[in-house]
């Protein structure tokens, strides 16, 4: 389910307004979000990690010449997410459970992480926000300890 615009602006002015190192877009889909993101921190490397092939695909034709934006068809879940400066995801709610597993074993300490919609079980936001759209969509901002 891709990221409406709305929530997607309120999404990006949550987050810092300068960023650099690495951005992990989880469950990365048609690549909007991954795209948007390359675009806000150009001196970021943003690395969307998608499973399906079309959504796989398509990210890939529309992040084509973006030097700082890749796509990788893997599941997040078979990868080190150590490297991380920053991890940002769109998933159902048992997925997100998992999610929150995993980061805690893998992220180093003040890695942001940055969720919409479904929040990180068991995890504390230090910034939550609401999108201007018929949902009042939430946003999250956390940081691993």
């Amino acid at each position: 389910m891709p990221t409406s615009s709305s929530v997607q602006k309120a999404f990006l002015d949550a987050l810092p307004n300068t960023f650099k190192g690495q951005i992990y877009d989880l469950g990365s889909g048609w690549g909007t979000l991954a795209l948007a993101l390359g675009r806000k921190y150009p001196e970021a490397t943003v690395i969307g990690l998608e499973t399906s092939f079309v959504p796989y695909l398509v990210s890939r034709i529309l992040t084509a010449g973006r030097k700082n934006v890749d796509i990788l068809q893997i599941d997040f879940f078979s990868l080190y997410l150590g490297e991380a400066d920053m991890v940002v995801a769109y998933l159902y709610p048992k997925a997100m459970n998992r999610l929150g597993y995993k980061l805690d074993d893998e992220l180093e300490p003040n890695c942001l992480v940055a969720t919409h919609t479904f929040a990180v079980p068991g995890w504390e936001p230090f910034i939550e926000r609401r999108a201007d759209d018929i949902y009042n969509t939430p946003i999250y901002l956390y940081r691993e300890i």
